[in-house]
């Protein structure tokens, strides 16, 4: 629950536009009205944005400065936080997001931040896409991934016993946008592959080499056309793609040297996949190939850190038009507090 306002700090508690209240906050002490609070520090202004009608409250000018303080130290400190041009967005808690104006800040990437974050994730895919059926649909799965189980290992030392006997996870398709179901055991063949243009791709069989010996060839009765035998993921599809699969790649959680060392790939490199890749393949230690990086070959802080850097992306174009619009309105309402200011020092002098 929220605490009341103190009545030594002077602060509306209604939307000067629609006139509905206006929630508390119980984090930031010099500005406990409003839960989504924006500010700029250079010039030190603070709003409260009213969550219903959308419109930004310019916060009293006597009232700003510690408030602002308050807010910048919490931002800095959020485990979540994504930017876009000049605004930034964090979550605090269920209560509070703040909205930051200015020039983003350099992603820090923390141990503490990612780890409750990924281990849900893996814990979540130690399933499959696979939809459930009949009892006789159910009998011939667990029968078709014991065979699996005893001969894929044995035919192939790149797919683990977890990974022949799991089912599958479903795709999207670059060349059809169709939904695929993938078998996770072709997944121990997905290659980064940095191609004649100098772009990244992620290239993923969509089926094993045992497929078609025992039955289970998605490719028989349809078209290559229709059904291509494999995708190759590049561009806005790539980050992606990789979150999905590097999961089903590395399910152990990974030691603490391991999540420092992909942390600080992450640091020099941004966060971003166009700078990742090149970095990581650039180093002689990490991979033996000239062009064409097996993930299964990869170092765990290597996949760890493409898993991060996928999380953040996915993360941010999520935000992204929400960030756009704040965007938009922060620039309306940044022009008219500019003259609600110039009046007050006005009067002041």
């Amino acid at each position: 629950m929220a605490r009341s306002v103190p009545d030594s700090i002077p602060v509306y508690t209604t939307c000067l536009y629609c006139a509905r209240p206006l929630p508390g906050n119980d984090v930031i002490e010099h500005q406990p009205v409003g839960q989504r609070l924006a500010f700029d520090t250079a010039s030190g202004r603070l709003w409260v944005i009213c969550l219903p009608c959308s419109r930004w409250n310019l916060v009293p000018f006597d009232q700003r400065l510690e408030a602002i303080d308050d807010c910048e130290r919490q931002y800095r400190e959020a485990r979540a936080r994504y930017s876009t041009g000049n605004i930034g967005l964090a979550r605090i808690n269920e209560r509070l997001e703040l909205v930051r104006i200015g020039p983003a800040l350099k992603p820090e990437f923390a141990a503490w931040r990612y780890g409750r974050i990924l281990r849900r994730r893996r814990w979540q895919l130690t399933g499959d896409d696979s939809p459930s059926g009949s009892l006789a649909g159910t009998i011939h799965s667990i029968l078709s991934r014991t065979v699996r189980v005893l001969t894929l290992p044995l035919w192939d030392s790149s797919v683990r016993v977890d990974m022949a006997f799991a089912e599958n996870r479903t795709l999207r398709d670059p060349w059809t946008d169709r939904l695929v179901p993938v078998p996770v055991a072709a997944m121990a063949h997905a290659t980064l592959v940095l191609q004649s243009d100098l772009e990244w791709a992620l290239e993923i069989p969509y089926r094993t080499d045992l497929d078609g010996l025992l039955g289970a060839d998605p490719l028989e009765l349809l078209s290559i056309r229709d059904h291509p035998a494999g995708g190759i993921f590049r561009g806005g599809r790539l980050l992606p793609t990789l979150g999905r699969i590097i999961p089903v790649l590395e399910r152990r959680r990974p030691s603490a040297d391991v999540v420092n060392e992909a942390i600080r790939l992450l640091e020099v490199t941004g966060g971003e996949g166009s700078r990742l890749f090149p970095y990581v393949a650039g180093r002689p230690m990490r991979f033996n190939t000239a062009r064409s990086f097996p993930l299964i070959d990869a170092f765990p802080e290597v996949r760890l850190a493409m898993e991060m850097a996928a999380h953040e992306d996915t993360e941010r174009r999520a935000l992204e038009g929400e960030l756009k619009l704040l965007e938009r309105e922060w620039r309306e309402a940044d022009r008219l507090a500019k003259i609600i200011d110039d009046l007050a020092l006005g009067e002041i002098d």
